[in-house]
């Protein structure tokens, strides 16, 4: 997923990650209250590889380039929520 992850970042300019950004951060608020925690809301498809783009994303943008709409804080939020989430499913299945 690494290499995928790098020619995401190689492969566009920063007004379209900063929109996926924005766009992947909406989906994980949908996954988390209307959406039921369908993986089928998330744009990467699991918990896990929305988080992962999201981080790799957000770090690639430099100093003052970062949104202001989104911290790393609340990435690792809507993590931890999920896992949360995925932990809750796990033992009452």
């Amino acid at each position: 997923m690494s290499e995928e992850i790098h020619t995401l970042l190689e492969t566009h300019d920063n007004t379209f990650l900063y929109q996926l950004l924005d766009r992947m951060r909406q989906d994980c608020a949908y996954y988390l209250s209307f959406g039921g925690r369908h993986n089928k809301y998330l744009w990467a498809g699991n918990p896990d590889a929305q988080i992962l783009y999201m981080k790799a994303i957000w770090t690639h943008f430099k100093e003052g380039e970062k949104p202001e709409w989104l911290t790393m804080e609340d990435i690792e939020g809507f993590e931890t929520k999920m896992k949360e989430d995925l932990k809750d499913a796990s033992i009452s299945g």
